[in-house]
This record gives structure tokens, sequence and C-alpha cells, in this order.
């Protein structure tokens, strides 16, 4: 039985923190410590509503959908669970006391498959170590992008067409960053389509550990271009239901960020010299 509790509006502050005063600069992965922060203050319980992504959107200081994903990257986590048109439940309060952070070096993640994620983060993204990352995201994408051509409905691939058109109506290059977190949700929707849970709890700590890596990256126009284009054939293959070329189609747009890298590090025995 879900109990009615609610969160008070006054109810802003966070392990010592103004949650209301959160830069407007904050992600999604970061807004997930605000509310893992919230629940663990306000001492919420299994039952316990959130407020409403307005409310948290307004709080946060954050546009709408970017609370959102964090809601969605909290019920992958086990920490909440997200009902259509209502109000985020908390599903756990399993959070380490005093950690009040999302994958973070204290944190500890306790999800419903008790899956240590934060191993998985705490190696530099630099060198071989990022490597190790890209080779694991190359693993776990070719079997969401798979199993979601074999059991998509045409319906369920709507968020993924929405990050699709978000990063073809982008091209300037100022908004960069933006660009990335709709590239990465795009990703994150073909695992959720999938279905795999599991699968998608252990891509989301990878994509945020990327993250920096492509933000740096130049906004090059044929490089986006080349990256708008491969999304696409991923689009397009999952649409026919063709798990085959959708897995080769991810494979060889992953392939892209791993030659990138490759690249980076020849030329830096040209720049430092």
């Amino acid at each position: 039985m879900i109990r009615s509790r609610t969160i008070p509006s006054s109810a802003s502050k966070a392990a010592g923190k103004d949650v209301g005063a959160a830069p407007s600069s904050l992600n999604s992965a970061e807004v997930v410590k605000e509310l893992l922060a919230l629940i663990q203050v306000q001492g919420l319980v299994s039952g316990d509503r959130l407020p409403s992504i307005r409310q948290l959107s307004s709080r946060l200081g954050v546009r709408p959908h970017i609370v959102r994903d964090a809601l969605l990257q909290a019920q992958t986590l086990g920490y909440v669970r997200v009902p259509p048109r209502s109000r985020a439940i908390v599903q756990s309060s399993g959070i380490t006391p005093g950690a009040g952070s999302y994958l973070g070096e204290e944190s500890s993640v306790r999800g419903p498959y008790q899956l240590n994620l934060q191993s998985l983060t705490r190696h530099e993204t630099s060198g071989h170590h990022l490597f190790h990352l890209l080779e694991a995201r190359q693993l776990i994408e070719s079997e969401t992008v798979r199993q979601a051509a074999l059991r998509r409905r045409v319906e369920d691939l709507l968020p993924v067409r929405e990050e699709l058109d978000a990063m073809t109506a982008i091209d300037e290059p100022q908004r960069r960053q933006e660009f990335v977190e709709h590239d990465l949700r795009f990703h994150l929707a073909i695992a959720r389509v999938a279905g795999n849970p599991v699968l998608t709890t252990m891509l989301m700590p990878l994509l945020t550990s990327l993250e920096p890596l492509f933000g740096r990256e130049p906004f090059v126009e044929s490089v986006v271009k080349r990256v708008r284009s491969s999304h696409a054939e991923i689009f397009r293959a999952l649409v026919a239901g063709d798990a085959a070329g959708a897995q080769k189609q991810m494979r060889d747009h992953l392939q892209l960020a791993y030659d990138y890298l490759l690249n980076e590090i020849q030329k830096l025995p040209d720049e430092l010299g």
C-alpha cells in the first residue's frame, strides 16, 4: 500500500546545503545527488512521494527534462519508482549515511540488484582506463540495441526519436554540452526499450564517466554530421526491427568514439614538442 506522506515545501535543506539554491548548470547525474540527499535528510522511506517534476525543477533551478532524466536514473538504481502521470515514489532509502552522493567515491549504490557500480567510475577517464570504459560500453550497448530491435513496439521508440530530433536541431558550437546530453539520453532511451534493467543500470555510470570526454570534443561540423548520420542509421534499424543491422550500426557508431580517442593520443607528442 502506497503511503501518502509528502515532502513539505520548506524541506529544501539537504546535508546543510540549500537545495533550492542549486546552480542551473546541474546535469542529471548531479540532480540525482540532490534527490538522494533530499531522501536521506528528510528521512523518507518506501512509499513516500517526492515533489512533482515541476516543483523539483523550480527548486533546483534546472529544466524539467533534466529532473525527469534524474528520476529515471534513480528509478534504474532502485531508489524511486516513477509511475505514469504521477509523482515519483521512494522505493528504497538504503543510502549510505553521510555519503549523499551519486556514484561517487564514498557512495554505496544499493539498487535491487546489489551491483557494485561505483567501482566502474573510480578510474580516471584517461589512458588505458578510458579504453576499458569504451570497450565495456561497446559490449553492453551492442546487446541493448539488439534486444531493443527484437522487443520494441514502434511507440516505444518515441523517446529515442525525440532525442534524435533534439540533436539534429543543434548546430551552434556553444550548445555543445546540450548536444552531448541529448546524445547520451538517446543511448539510455535505447537501453530502456531493450527492457533489461540490469544492462541499463550498468550502462548509466559508464555514460556518466564518459560525458566529460565527449563534452571536450570540438564541435566540428563534419564530425557532428557523421555522428547525426550514425544515430539516424541506428534508429532506422530499430524501427525496422533489424537486430543484426542495429547491432552493426551501434558498433560502427561507438567505434567513432574509440577512433577519436586514438587520434587524440597520437597528437600528444606533437603538442608536447
